[in-house]
């Protein structure tokens, strides 16, 4: 690689990287999976992040690799499927930060592996309440924060393995 074309490489590396710096980045699912991967990656790159899960041990092992890195990152314990918690988190995330750059929700609970006959009603509604009913929660709480910023994003995923 000649000196000009290094020199166009590392630039355009620079750009990429800046692309994320000081970015607000609400990371739901973020104690195990994608969530957890996107957190670390997105932290690396200068993005502070508000990770959010149900369990609270988990998120503080991960807020304290974020941090031994450099990273920015702000813990939001909660469980999604209860409408005054998330409430709160929304609030706050407002007061905090005044809006949100990018949200990726990554929290979602699995079916039982089993034929559908044998899977309990209630094993049923839960998945759809954890998968269908709080994103649409999720949708309707971020998007003000999202609004915000002309560039903002939501990226939804599901990691159910």
């Amino acid at each position: 690689m000649n000196v000009r074309k290094k020199a166009n490489h590392l630039e355009n590396r620079t750009v990429k990287l800046c692309v994320l710096k000081n970015k607000i980045i609400l990371v739901t699912g973020a104690s195990r999976g994608l969530g957890y991967q996107a957190s670390l990656q997105l932290a690396g790159k200068g993005a502070h992040v508000i990770i959010s899960a149900r369990t609270v041990g988990a998120l503080e092992e991960l807020s304290d690799k974020i941090l031994d890195s450099g990273g920015r990152v702000t813990l939001a314990p909660l469980d999604l499927c209860k409408d005054k918690d998330f409430q709160v988190v929304s609030k706050t995330i407002y007061e905090k930060f005044g809006r949100i750059d990018m949200l990726i929700h990554s929290a979602s609970i699995a079916i039982p592996m089993a034929p559908i006959q044998a899977i309990a009603k209630t094993d049923l509604l839960k998945f759809f309440e954890a998968n269908a009913i709080v994103t649409q929660r999720v949708i309707q709480m971020i998007h003000p924060l999202l609004k915000i910023k002309k560039k903002s994003i939501a990226l939804f995923i599901q990691d159910t393995t």
